[in-house]
């Protein structure tokens, strides 16, 4: 979650970040709303598999034997797709 934490306030993309575990959902600002489906689609171009939980909220739901590096790649990922939703 600190990753995403680093992400959504170097981006100002989310207002919440909540879950158990490794299910993860990140609810988009406002600006942001009914977006995240541009975020799944913008991951997805980038290689990176993520999910919505409507128009707001991304939804990250990892392996449960996940590699530490593999989620550090995938939030390298994930940031990327960040900055080409919003242009940055």
């Amino acid at each position: 979650m600190v990753a995403l934490q680093k992400i959504g306030e170097q981006y100002r993309v989310f207002t919440a970040i909540r879950g158990m575990g490794m299910l993860i959902g990140a609810e988009l600002t406002p600006q942001y709303h009914g977006k995240a489906h541009d975020f799944l689609t913008a991951a997805a171009t980038r290689g990176l598999m993520i999910l919505n939980a409507g128009p707001n909220v991304i939804h990250f739901a990892p392996s449960l034997v996940i590699e530490f590096q593999d989620i550090a790649a995938g939030m390298a990922l994930f940031e990327l797709a960040v900055q080409d939703v919003i242009g940055g």
